[in-house]
C-alpha cells in the first residue's frame, strides 16, 4: 500500500508541470499568431501611408514597427520599406541589428552584404557573407571577395576557387568555372577539377580547355570527347587558326596516348595539308611539333622520302626548333651509315640493273653529318648535347676513347648549379654516355654524387621511388643489377615497367619514335630469364620488340626470344624467329650460327 501511494504522488508531480508547459505553449502559440496578424496589419497600414504620400506617418509607423520585429522576414519587410522611402541609414541599421540577432540566416546575410557593397564596404561585406560560399547566395560573397581584392590581390590564389565557382553558378559564364579548374589543376587536385566539368560547352575555346584538363588527368578518352564537342559546336568552322592548331595538336597527342597512332597521324596530316604554313605566323606555333611527330611516324614506317621532305621543311622554316634539329641529326646519322656493301648488290649495279630495294635506296636523300652539326652550331640547348656528340663521332671516325670521354666532361663543364649538381638532361647524358664508352666506375661515381646533391646522401631515399625522374630510377636499377643486388634491381625495374608512366607526351620527346622506354623492359626480361621465369621473360621481350622501331634493337630482342624457344625444345619456333631476326640484321652472327645449327 505504501509503495502504491509513493507511485501516485510521483505521478501527480509529473502531470502538474506537464499541464503547465502545455498551457504555456498554447498561450505562446496563440500570442505568435496574434503578433503575426498584428504585424501584417501594421505593414498594410504603412503601405497605405506610402501609397497616399503620407511619408511622415509611414516613417513613424516604421520606426515603431522596427522595435518589435524579431524574425528575418519581418526585418527584411521593414528594410524594404525604409529603402522605398530613401531612408538608407535606417534600412542599414535594421539589417545590422538583424545580423547580430540572426547571424546564421543566409538570406539576411546576403541582403546586408549587398547593402554594404552598394556603399563601397567590400571588406565588411566579405565578413558578413563568408557563410554563403557554396550556397545559392554564394555569388554575393564572390562579388564581395573580388571587389575587396581589386587593388592588391593575386587572383591565382587558391582561396578564390569557391569564389569563381559561385560566380559561375550566378552568371553561367564559363570563364569563372575555368578559373576555378585551373587553380585546382595547379594545386594537383585533378579529380576536383574534372568534377567541375559543365553539362554543356559554351564555345570551342571552352571545350579545348576542358579537353586539356582531361588530358592532364590522363583521361584521354574524355579529352577526345571534349574535342569532338568543340568541333560540333555551331560556328566551329569560323574559329581562329590558333585554336584550330591547338585542337589538332591535342587531339593527335591524345590518340597517341590512347593507343591509336594511325588516327593521330591522319589528324596531323589532314591539318598540315589544309593549312598554309608559315613560320612567321604566331598562330601556327604548334605546327613544328606536328611536323616532327610526322617525321617520327615516317621513321617508324621506313618512309625516308616523306621523312626527308618533312625535316627539310622544318629546318628551312623553324631553324631553332630543338626537336626538329634532333630529328634532323638522327636522320643524318642513319643515312650517313647507309651503304651497299653486299657483293651481290655491287655486281648487279655493274650491269645497270636495279632491284626494288635498289630503287628505294636511290630515292633516299642523304644528309651529311657535317650539315646537321652546322644547323645546330649556334644553339646550346641541353637536349642537343647527345645527338651532337654522336654526330661528332660520326664525322671524326678517328676520335680516340680519351677524346670521347673528355667531350663528356666538356659538355657538362660550367653547368653546375651546386656541387655535383647539373641540369637533369645533362646529367642523364653524361652518365649514359660514360656507360656507352665502357667507363662504368666513372659513370656510377658521377651518378651517385649527382643523386646525393639533388636529393640526399641517405640510402633510404630510394624507398620513395615516386620522387625520382624516370632516367634516375633506370640508372639505379642498372647499377644494382650489375653489382648483383637482384632483389633491388627487380623492384626498381618492375616499378618502371608496370607502374611508372612509360609513354611520353608525344613523339617529340621519345627516343625511339613510339613513346615507350625499351631498355627497362629488356633488362627486366633478362633478369627473369636468368632466374628461370621464362614465360614472364618471353612476354616482356615481346612487349619490347613491339615497342621499338630500331631494327638492330629488335633483332637482338628476337634473338633472345629464339634462345628461350630453343631451351624449351621449340626448335621450329626458334627458327621462325631467327629468320625474322636475320632479315632485320643480317650481320647478327650469334643468330646466324644458331639458325645454321637448328636448320640442319
Amino acid at each position: 500500500m505504501k509503495l502504491l501511494c509513493m507511485r501516485r504522488n510521483k505521478t501527480n508531480r509529473f502531470f502538474v508541470p506537464l499541464l503547465i508547459m502545455m498551457a504555456v505553449f498554447f498561450v505562446t502559440a496563440c500570442s505568435k499568431k496574434v503578433d503575426d496578424a498584428n504585424f501584417s496589419a501594421l505593414l498594410e497600414e504603412i503601405d497605405t501611408y506610402i501609397s497616399s504620400g503620407k511619408v511622415s506617418d509611414a516613417l513613424t509607423a516604421l520606426n515603431s514597427a522596427s522595435k518589435k520585429v524579431y524574425s528575418s522576414n519581418a526585418r527584411l519587410s521593414i528594410y524594404k520599406r525604409y529603402v522605398l522611402l530613401n531612408e538608407d541609414a535606417k534600412a542599414g541599421k535594421v539589417l545590422a541589428n538583424g545580423i547580430k540577432a540572426l547571424k546564421d540566416d543566409k538570406e539576411l546575410c546576403a541582403v546586408y552584404a549587398h547593402y554594404l557593397l552598394r556603399h563601397g564596404k567590400a571588406k565588411e561585406a566579405v565578413k558578413v557573407s563568408s557563410s554563403l560560399q557554396g550556397t545559392s547566395y554564394g555569388s554575393v560573397n564572390a562579388e564581395a571577395t573580388l571587389r575587396s581584392s581589386v587593388d592588391n590581390a593575386s587572383y591565382h590564389d587558391s582561396r578564390y576557387i569557391q569564389t569563381y565557382i559561385d560566380s559561375f553558378n550566378r552568371t553561367k559564364n564559363g570563364y569563372w568555372l575555368r578559373n576555378a579548374a585551373a587553380l585546382l589543376m595547379g594545386s594537383d587536385k585533378k579529380a576536383e577539377a574534372v568534377a567541375l566539368y559543365p553539362n554543356e560547352m559554351q564555345s570551342s575555346e571552352d571545350a579545348l580547355f576542358w579537353a586539356c584538363v582531361f588530358y592532364d588527368k590522363k583521361d584521354y578518352g574524355s579529352a577526345l570527347d571534349a574535342i569532338k564537342q568543340a568541333k560540333e559546336l555551331e560556328g566551329f568552322e569560323k574559329t581562329s587558326v590558333e585554336l584550330d592548331t591547338k585542337l589538332a595538336a591535342l587531339e593527335s597527342d591524345s590518340y597517341i596516348l590512347y593507343g591509336d597512332e594511325q588516327k593521330a597521324y591522319d589528324i596531323r596530316t589532314k591539318f598540315l595539308t589544309t593549312h598554309t604554313l608559315t613560320s612567321t605566323d604566331s598562330s601556327y606555333s604548334l605546327v613544328p611539333s606536328l611536323l616532327v611527330n610526322n617525321a617520327y611516324w615516317d621513321k617508324k614506317h621506313g618512309d625516308y622520302v616523306s621523312r626527308y621532305t618533312t625535316l627539310n621543311k622544318l629546318i628551312t622554316q623553324w631553324q631553332s626548333f630543338v626537336p626538329a634539329l634532333i630529328a634532323y641529326g638522327n636522320y643524318a646519322l642513319e643515312t650517313s651509315e647507309m651503304s651497299e656493301n653486299d657483293p651481290l648488290t655491287i655486281e648487279v649495279r655493274k650491269t645497270g640493273l636495279r632491284s626494288l630495294d635498289m630503287l628505294k635506296y636511290d630515292k633516299i636523300t642523304k644528309i651529311p653529318v657535317e650539315d646537321a652539326l652546322y644547323q645546330m652550331k649556334d644553339l646550346h640547348a641541353p637536349e642537343l648535347v647527345a645527338v651532337r656528340q654522336r654526330l661528332l663521332d660520326a664525322s671524326k671516325k678517328d676520335r680516340s676513347l680519351n677524346e670521347k670521354i673528355s667531350s663528356v666532361y666538356d659538355a657538362i663543364e660550367g653547368t653546375e648549379t651546386a656541387t655535383n649538381l647539373y641540369p637533369p638532361l645533362l646529367a642523364e647524358y653524361a652518365v649514359e654516355r660514360l656507360l656507352e664508352l665502357g667507363q662504368y666506375d666513372e659513370a656510377k661515381a658521377l651518378f651517385c654524387n649527382y643523386i646525393k646533391s639533388r636529393y640526399s646522401d641517405s640510402e633510404n631515399i630510394w624507398e620513395n621511388v615516386e620522387q625520382f625522374d624516370y632516367w634516375e630510377l633506370e640508372c639505379k636499377a642498372y647499377f644494382e643489377a650489375v653489382e648483383g643486388d637482384v632483389e633491388k634491381a627487380i623492384t626498381l625495374y618492375e616499378y618502371l615497367v608496370f607502374k611508372a608512366q612509360r609513354k611520353s607526351v608525344s613523339f617529340v620527346t621519345s627516343s625511339n619514335g613510339n613513346g615507350y622506354a625499351v631498355e627497362p623492359l629488356v633488362n627486366l626480361a633478362v633478369i627473369y630469364d636468368v632466374l628461370g621465369r621464362k614465360q614472364e621473360a618471353m612476354k616482356l621481350y615481346r612487349d619490347a620488340s613491339s615497342s621499338t622501331d630500331d631494327n638492330y634493337t629488335k633483332a637482338e630482342i628476337l634473338y633472345r626470344i629464339a634462345c628461350i624457344h630453343r631451351e624449351q625444345g621449340e626448335g621450329e619456333n626458334a627458327v621462325s624467329v631467327l629468320q625474322y631476326c636475320l632479315d632485320l640484321n643480317p650481320g647478327h652472327e650469334k643468330a646466324r650460327q644458331m639458325y645454321r645449327i637448328l636448320s640442319r
